[in-house]
């Protein structure tokens, strides 16, 4: 698994550019529940999940959660900016996305699938991680769970 449970959020300072606003600093993260996910185009799952990322930003973000993408390539060569950043837009999402063309921050969030999903509390501790197909609705319950008050139970591992 990538990242033990309750591990701090790793540092966002490595990305190489950022879409949106960005770059997010851990400090603007603090006392917010956080949900890092990473992405790739070319990546159907991620394309497919990315319409929940845009309705969990809006649905959550006015309650204080702060949604943040990483898209990561699949290949060394990946996607350019423009291509990145027009998949971002044909898919609605406004929330900040940092861009990791060499994998710097896969490699410090321990990335080996995506969607990868990781969810941090208000104290700046993961709490979830998941990846894959199957990810939307056990990520959703965990958001709910922080959001709406009660422990979320570290799961998804």
């Amino acid at each position: 698994m990538p990242l033990p449970l309750r591990s701090p959020i790793p540092s966002l300072d490595d990305a190489d550019e950022w879409l949106g606003d960005g770059p997010v600093a851990r400090k603007a993260l603090a006392g917010h529940p956080v949900l890092i996910h990473f992405w790739a185009l070319g990546c159907l799952a991620c394309e497919e999940q990315l319409p929940e990322v845009k309705r969990w930003h809006e649905t959550f973000g006015p309650q204080g959660l702060k949604v943040i993408g990483v898209h990561t390539p699949l290949q060394i060569h990946g996607n350019t900016r423009e291509e990145i950043e027009a998949a971002a837009r044909a898919a609605g999402l406004t929330h900040p996305i940092a861009l990791d063309h060499h994998g710097i921050l896969a490699t410090a969030f321990d990335v080996r699938l995506t969607p990868s999903y990781f969810v941090f509390d208000d104290t700046g501790h993961l709490r979830h991680y998941h990846a894959g197909y199957k990810a939307v609705a056990p990520v959703e319950q965990v958001l709910h769970r922080l959001i709406h008050g009660g422990a979320a139970h570290p799961a998804g591992a």
